[in-house]
């Protein structure tokens, strides 16, 4: 009998790394279901091992699921009356007539797609999900999972505990993460990651990119758009970043390499090292902690700088004067090049190099 759950056990966790590769694998259960009509796709259960792959052109969502009590997973449309932006499930199975809805009402299809919710470890089960061009939203919620994404959009995942691993990922994808790592690399479009511990590391992204995380690690590299970090309190390193970013920081360390843009915002008590490029610009309100900013070479970058009680250690011969309790520096550098710095500071150290 050992042996037997053993081999089960390993057979699992094989195919679990092979299955992009095994199109004819001898799956437990598999469902070929019409995407036609639904406004939304939903995914429940405890926990799963999870593909997420773009499928073909079929217009069908083909799901197919390989142990842990596979007999327990369940597929349904609900049809749910939107009155006024407020959702009410009106029917379950197939969708009602729409002929007596008001000029306000609206009846959406929704797919669910449920499966056990205790008893079952993410070692038990091996879900794959294609979805095929045109797929509408889609939205997956776990306990606990182990989930890897190849070429989707317009998805939402949701997990307690996991690891999450996106790649080629589209348009409007959104991870949110109670304690686990997330991993991006290639995405194109707007991307979403709420965390509250654990590591998160994008690379070679494009477009608008939204992260709040409380605690944990961060790691971006070669990322180009508009990026937006609110954090409690971590450690991050951001490297050869191109387009604005916003920032909410709170304690923790953050080094900034090879940056390129705009960057804006305050942090409360960090350790920032910040590395700029040619033209690039800051405006940055830090309370307390250390602001250190590398400027290139003859940047000819212009000096904004006011702190209350803070010091200020600068390049050259500026010196800072007094502008009633603060002390400020209004200067440019040598240099043919642009770039601005301004830093308004309470009581943080600021470096300029």
């Amino acid at each position: 009998m050992r042996i037997f759950l053993k081999s089960k056990f390993t057979l699992i966790s094989f195919c679990f790394f092979s299955i992009l590769n095994w199109s004819s694998f001898a799956w437990s259960l598999i469902w070929n279901i019409p995407i036609y009509g639904l406004s939304e796709i939903e995914v429940r259960a405890h926990a799963a091992k999870v593909v997420i792959k773009q499928g073909d052109s079929s217009g069908t969502l083909k799901v197919s699921i390989l142990g842990g009590k596979e007999g327990l997973w369940r597929h349904e449309v609900q049809s749910i009356l939107v009155s006024g932006g407020i959702s009410n499930t009106s029917a379950s199975g197939s969708a009602s007539s729409g002929s007596n809805l008001n000029s306000n009402e609206s009846l959406s299809k929704v797919l669910k797609i449920t499966g056990p919710e205790e008893g079952i470890s993410i070692e038990d089960t091996i879900l794959s999900i294609e979805l095929p061009p045109g797929a509408p939203s889609s939205k997956f919620a776990f306990e606990e999972v182990r989930a890897e994404l190849q070429g989707v959009s317009k998805l939402t995942l949701s997990a307690l505990k996991g690891k999450i691993t996106g790649k080629n990922t589209g348009e409007g994808i959104k991870y949110f993460m109670q304690k686990g790592d997330i991993q991006s690399t290639k995405h194109t479009g707007t991307l979403e990651i709420e965390s509250f511990g654990g590591k998160i590391s994008i690379s070679e992204s494009q477009g608008a990119t939204k992260i709040k995380l409380f605690s944990g690690d961060l790691v971006l590299e070669k990322n180009t758009g508009a990026l937006s970090i609110e954090s409690y309190s971590s450690s991050a390193k951001i490297s050869d970043h191109q387009g604005n970013v916003n920032l909410q920081w709170g304690k923790g360390n953050l080094v900034i390499n090879e940056f390129a843009g705009r960057l804006e915002g305050t942090s409360a008590d960090g350790q920032l090292q910040i590395q700029l490029k040619t033209d690039s610009l800051i405006d940055l309100n830090a309370i307390r902690g250390k602001v250190s900013v590398k400027l290139p070479a003859s940047s000819g970058a212009s000096l904004n700088l006011k702190s209350v009680s803070g010091e200020l250690i600068l390049p050259g011969t500026l010196k800072p004067t007094r502008e009633g309790r603060f002390r400020v520096v209004h200067s440019k550098l040598p240099g043919t090049q642009k770039g601005s710095v301004a830093i308004h500071s309470d009581e943080a150290s600021i470096v300029i190099r």
